[in-house]
């Protein structure tokens, strides 16, 4: 009775692995490529249609208007009669007391003013002041998307060695 202890090949699973590996990340690249050929075609070809557009716009006749004369007619004028609105009261001048600013409000003045105006106190969002008519600088910008996707891929080789460690 002969035992024969043969090594396993860990070579052919391993080499499988990554052609499946490859395979996988060229049909992802692929289909990337074929996105952003599909973007710049749509793109292209609203260009070349709003050109062709422009190219074939045909003045059209603009109708006229036409306004027929307007007959005249015999119509008596209006006649004016005046009228008098029955028992109305003469207006009389009243005196309209004037009362000048000053520059510290009473006590009872700024009392009310609080009473009054805290039902109805909200607060107002205020913007951000842009000078120019420009867009705030928020968000990430082109070079910390670089870098976020640098550190991305960096994570993909990483993770990549640590599996087949």
């Amino acid at each position: 009775m002969s035992i024969d202890f043969e090594q396993p090949d860990d070579m052919e699973n391993e080499s499988s692995g990554s052609r499946l590996f490859v395979i996988l990340a060229v049909g992802l690249a692929g289909l990337i490529v074929l996105g952003l050929l599909a973007i710049g075609g749509v793109l292209v070809l609203r260009n070349i249609r709003g050109q062709q557009d422009v190219a074939q716009a045909v003045p059209q006749a603009t109708p006229t208007l036409i306004i027929a004369a307007q007959v005249p007619t015999n119509t008596p004028a209006p006649t004016f009669t005046p009228t008098t609105p029955p028992n109305t009261p003469t207006p009389t001048a009243t005196n309209t007391p004037v009362v000048l600013p000053t520059d510290t409000p009473s006590t009872a003045d700024m009392a009310a003013t609080a009473t009054a105006a805290a039902p109805t106190d909200t607060p107002v969002p205020v913007g951000t002041p842009v000078a120019n008519d420009r867009l705030p600088d928020t968000g990430f910008g082109g070079m910390e998307m670089a870098l976020i996707a640098l550190g991305l891929v960096g994570l993909l080789f990483v993770s990549r060695r640590m599996r087949q460690a």
